[in-house]
Order: C-alpha cells, then structure tokens, then sequence
C-alpha cells in the first residue's frame, strides 16, 4: 500500500489529461477468497508478495476495448474512487490455474474517465 500516494498523483495526472485509462496496481496472491467484498485494505493484507513480479502500470485504453476475453475465475468488488475514477479490487486466476488449485491474484485497479462515466 505504500505506492497509494503515487497512484494518487497519477489518477490525478490522468483525469486532467483525460481517459480512457486503466491503473493496475498488484498486489499479490491468496490461496482462499472470504466470502465477502474485499476492500483494498483486506485484499493487501490477505496477499502475499512472496512471488509478486509485476509492477503498478499505467494502460491507455483502447475506444474498440472488449471486456470478453477472460477465460478463467474473476471477482471484483468496484467503488467511485473520487470523481473521474472507479476503484476496483479484483481477484482472478485462469481455468488452468483453477484446475491445479493454484492461488488467487489480487490486484486494485483504477478505471479514468470516459471509461467510467456514468450514462445521462
């Protein structure tokens, strides 16, 4: 959780320029899922970065995007984050993953608008 107030800095970078853009920041794995939301909090303390590779990321999103290409296990908890930005904690894994009982991925994730913007 250290990397927040950069993120913030970012997300602030990036509402100004405008979206749409996608932040991931990882976190780690967990083996078990409570069975309940998860707020960033939970899921930083529930992952173990034990074999965590991969650093925050800033994507431009592309205006032909589809969100129908994942092939696995996928939760998400998803919040306003501040005005311009959904906040989203996720946990996901492939079906192979799945399979071998292999752990879940947490991450929180920042969509920027117009990715985010609300239908009027």
């Amino acid at each position: 959780m250290e990397w927040l107030p950069v993120i913030e800095d970012v997300i602030g970078v990036l509402i100004k320029i405008g979206g749409p853009w996608y932040l991931s920041l990882p976190l780690g794995q967990c083996e078990v899922l409570p069975g309940r939301e998860l707020s960033p909090e939970d899921a930083a303390r529930l992952a173990s970065r034990k074999h965590l590779m991969e650093p925050p990321a800033v994507y431009r999103i592309a205006a032909d995007f589809s969100h129908d290409g994942w092939d696995g296990e996928s939760h998400s908890w998803v919040t306003v984050h501040r005005t311009g930005a959904v906040q989203a904690v996720s946990a996901t894994r492939t079906r192979a993953e799945a399979a071998a009982l292999e752990p879940w991925t947490l991450r929180i994730g920042f969509g920027i608008e117009p990715l985010t913007a609300p239908a009027t």
